[in-house]
């Protein structure tokens, strides 16, 4: 269980620098990358972000993210990665978007921490909880 707190904390970490990010780019403003698919900047550089946060923790890891990061891993841990959920919001200026992380057992769900902007928080906040240790709004 140590090593899913440690993974819980790392998760929790990087969701709220990834969503600092957003917040910044929301600030400055954005470009639209693709109108098909509704891609913007921001979708990628927050998934850059993540996925080498991820790898240069833990490069044995595998590791999936909605805008095209792909590494098969070696071993039994798995992140999944939606590093901008809600991204026709953030276009319309509305804070109604989030960074979403997960890792994986084998498999199997045990870590997650989502980022979400907060109307009384002007960092956001992040919600997160592991197998076994409960859930946490932080």
């Amino acid at each position: 269980m140590d090593e899913l707190r440690e993974y819980q904390g790392f998760a929790e970490g990087l969701a709220r620098e990834a969503g600092g990010l957003l917040l910044e780019m929301a600030d400055r403003g954005y470009r639209l990358k693709a109108r098909r698919n509704l891609v913007t900047e921001a979708d990628t550089a927050s998934e850059r972000l993540i996925a080498a946060r991820i790898r240069a923790a833990w490069p044995d890891h595998g590791l999936l993210g909605e805008e095209g990061t792909r590494h098969p891993g070696g071993g039994r841990w798995t992140w999944v990665v939606d590093p901008l959920d809600g991204t026709t919001n953030f276009l319309n200026g509305l804070p109604l978007f989030a960074v979403s992380i997960a890792l994986l057992e084998e498999g199997v769900p045990v870590v997650g921490a989502v980022f979400v902007p907060w109307p009384r928080a002007s960092r956001g906040r992040v919600l997160h909880a592991r197998k076994g240790g409960g859930a946490w709004d932080q």
